[in-house]
C-alpha cells in the first residue's frame, strides 16, 4: 500500500486547481487528466476493500479540503480520438460543472450544499458512483473504529467515573 501512497499524494498534487470548465480542455489534456483522477479513485477504491476485507485501515483517504471532481461519464473515457471524444461530448447531457468529491460528500452526509444530482450539475458516471459508496465505506470503517475506542474508554472504571 505504501507505493499506492506515494502515487495518491504524487497525483493528486497534479490535478490541483479544481477544473469545472472542461469545455475548453483539449481531448489530451483532458485525457491526463481523467486518466490521474481515475487512478487516484481507483487506489481509494483498493483502500476501501482491504480495510473491509482484513479490518485495516484504508490507507488513503481523501483528506476534507480537496475537493477534486469526479470521474465523468465513461462514453468520453472510452473514446479512442479526439473526434469521437468531441461527438460524445456533443451528445452527453452536461453542463458543464462536474460535482466535486466534496459537493459529494456533504449533500450525502448532511444534506447540505449543491445538488450533485440536480439540474446544475452534470449526471454522475458509474465509476464516480462507485468512487463515492467507497468513500461511505471508509467513512463508516473510521467511525467503527473510532465506536470501538469509545467503548474501550468508557470500560475503564477511573474514565467513567466508577
Amino acid at each position: 500500500m505504501t507505493f499506492l501512497h506515494k502515487e495518491f499524494r504524487i497525483r493528486i498534487q497534479g490535478l490541483r486547481p479544481r477544473v469545472d470548465v472542461l469545455k475548453t480542455t483539449s481531448w489530451p489534456k483532458w485525457r491526463n487528466r481523467e486518466a490521474s483522477k481515475r487512478l487516484l479513485f481507483g487506489i481509494l477504491i483498493l483502500g476501501s476493500l482491504m480495510s473491509v476485507t482484513y479490518d485495516l485501515s484504508p490507507g488513503v483517504t481523501m483528506a476534507p479540503g480537496v475537493d477534486l471532481e469526479l470521474p465523468e461519464d465513461e462514453a468520453l473515457w472510452e473514446s479512442t480520438s479526439e473526434g469521437e471524444w468531441q461527438a460524445t461530448r456533443g451528445s452527453i447531457q452536461s453542463t458543464g460543472y462536474v460535482p466535486g468529491l466534496k459537493a459529494a460528500w456533504n449533500f450525502l452526509a448532511f444534506g447540505k450544499g449543491l445538488d450533485p444530482f440536480g439540474a446544475n450539475c452534470t449526471p454522475w458516471s458509474t465509476f464516480s458512483v462507485l468512487a463515492v459508496i467507497h468513500l461511505v465505506i471508509n467513512h463508516m470503517w473510521y467511525l467503527s473504529k473510532l465506536l470501538n475506542i469509545s467503548q474501550f474508554l468508557l470500560s475503564i472504571p477511573r474514565l467513567n467515573g466508577n
